[in-house]
């Protein structure tokens, strides 16, 4: 009996038979969809938790290596960095993320600026900057923006209780470290990679604006405590954030923690475009 057109096409059983088989020879095909249809369903939400859980961890080991940063540079100089270097005239100099630089890789870009012995956003070394790429300040969420133009823009700041204008705070005045925040995610407008008022006020609450903390994943705060630890704090524990802020013997006086709500920009700022390693290479 044949499915095609012929004398028995018309008979009942006939048509019964070739509806079996059209459907037999469609059922591996319909298996494999609804089996492809329950991979998907079941393994992409598991695919993303994945995917941002390898970006928190990357986050997290960029903390763990600011804090590493800063605890060389306090060994050395008995100090955590200024949050900002300024000259008695206020002229901007350097900001912290600059001053740790030599305890990360980033050695040889910190030799070429510091020897020209000027500020940072000054034409002769702003193109320095321009060129150099900083990862460690950079947040891993890809939701976030790296670049402000050719500057790299960094996600977290300095609790301004500790980091701020010519700050020289220690683990004496410090105290508790365990439980004094040091550095945490910035709320926007962010400042970038060599900007010398990279802090925020830590009795703010999260995300209240330009002069707070914030969050760069969803849901919590990373922090790096004194001590060297990173935590994990949700955005609905509000008074667990409020201890982090340190001892009130670390209240600087409100001038020095001063900054303006909008970020370092570029503009037309002069400049000359750079390349530290041919410095580098000149001066051998």
């Amino acid at each position: 009996m044949a499915c095609s057109a012929g004398v028995y096409e018309s008979s009942s059983t006939g048509s019964g038979w070739c509806s079996i088989f059209r459907f037999s020879s469609l059922l591996p095909f319909i298996v494999m969809s609804l089996l492809l249809t329950l991979v998907v369903a079941v393994g992409l939400p598991w695919m993303l938790h994945l995917r941002e859980l390898a970006h928190k961890t990357q986050w997290r080991n960029n903390y763990k290596q600011v804090g590493l940063a800063m605890h060389n540079y306090h060994d050395t100089f008995n100090m955590f960095p200024p949050g900002g270097v300024f000259r008695a005239d206020g002229t901007p100099f350097q900001g912290w993320m600059f001053s740790i630089s030599p305890f990360t890789y980033a050695t040889p870009f910190y030799n070429v600026v510091a020897s020209t012995n000027k500020p940072w956003d000054d034409p002769e070394v702003l193109g320095y900057f321009m060129n150099s790429y900083y990862p460690c300040c950079d947040c891993s969420c890809p939701a976030k923006t790296k670049l402000r133009g050719p500057m790299t823009i960094c996600h977290m700041a300095g609790n301004s209780w500790i980091l701020h204008r010519n700050s020289s705070v220690n683990f004496e005045k410090i105290g508790d470290t365990a439980h004094t925040m040091l550095i945490a995610d910035a709320a926007e407008p962010y400042e970038v990679f060599g900007s010398t008022t990279n802090w925020r006020d830590p009795e703010l609450a999260r995300n209240a604006g330009p002069q707070s903390f914030g969050n760069c994943f969803p849901g919590e705060t990373f922090v790096l405590l004194a001590d060297g630890s990173v935590i994990q704090v949700s955005l609905v524990e509000n008074e667990r954030w409020k201890q982090l802020r340190g001892r009130e013997e670390l209240r600087p006086d409100p001038i020095a923690t001063q900054r303006p709500d909008t970020p370092w920009e570029l503009g037309d700022r002069p400049y000359i475009p750079r390349d530290f390693r041919e410095r580098r290479n000149r001066d051998k």
